[in-house]
């Protein structure tokens, strides 16, 4: 008789990370603490060729800004340089017919991010986002 495993939710990574985003010198910035005490918080790194965050309107810079939290949440290494493509990105310089496209949850989900989170916030005051809050506003997406 075979047994059936309980079937466990998984977290996404991100879901214990903190991002704290502020305006510094030379603009705005970001970091993520991790929920290890033992290992040290990082600057977010940008998702793509787009090289500036912004906050608190619904603009380029904030796309951004969501897009690389997302792809720092899902954990997926977005490439540098292609084209942003609805649901993931394309890739111009792919070996292979099979790697033109790369679908991606932090390129779907990144405009309704934006939306709910980033553009809202007030500019120029700190901005922090739990990765649970992450978690339960994606329970509510499609």
């Amino acid at each position: 008789m075979t047994q059936v495993q309980p079937q466990t939710e998984t977290k996404p990574p991100g879901a214990t990370r903190l991002y704290q985003i502020w305006h510094g010198a030379g603009g705005v910035k970001c970091t993520v603490g991790l929920a290890d005490p033992d290992e040290l918080p990082y600057e977010l790194p940008h998702a793509g060729s787009y090289r500036e965050y912004e906050y608190g309107y619904g603009g380029g810079g904030p796309a951004h800004l969501a897009l690389s939290i997302l792809a720092d949440y899902f954990e997926e290494k977005l490439l540098d340089g292609p084209a942003l493509y609805i649901g993931g990105w394309y890739n111009d310089e792919a070996d292979s017919d099979e790697d033109w496209f790369r679908e991606s949850l932090a390129v779907h989900h990144h405009h309704a991010f934006k939306e709910r989170f980033i553009a809202p916030a007030r500019p120029h005051e700190p901005l922090l986002i739990r990765g649970e809050q992450i978690a339960e506003w994606l329970e509510g997406q499609s």
